[in-house]
């Protein structure tokens, strides 16, 4: 089973070909589990996620533990997430290895 650490690595590398999203400081990366137990990460946008609407994968929010991070995250959530009816999950706030960015899931409705 991949450790904790060795996901968030990888998520980070994938983080740097997040498709274009207008952001700086934020990116969606979307997680899935294989028969082995073993996480996969990919980067995403909101169009995939809002039109998702199976649970084969976990959908996550990451942002840069800056102040420009952290506002690009709050803007990101009032007007990507909320008009599309997803929000953050409580409690699932994950910091980085390095502490250099921090993760959210996302919620979302899992019927079109």
């Amino acid at each position: 089973m991949a450790t904790l650490a060795s996901v968030l690595t990888k998520m980070r590398a994938i983080a740097v070909k997040t498709p274009d999203n207008g952001y700086e400081n934020i990116w969606l990366s979307r997680t899935s589990q294989n028969e082995d137990g073993e996480y996969t990460n990919q980067p995403t946008s909101v169009e995939v996620l809002a039109g998702d609407v199976s649970d084969d994968f976990i959908y996550n929010l990451w942002a840069r533990t800056t102040e420009d991070g952290l506002a690009e995250m709050d803007e990101f959530v009032e007007n990507e997430l909320i008009p599309n009816g997803m929000q953050l999950l409580e409690k699932t706030e994950q910091l980085s290895a390095n502490k250099n960015a921090v993760r959210f899931m996302i919620a979302r409705q899992l019927t079109a």
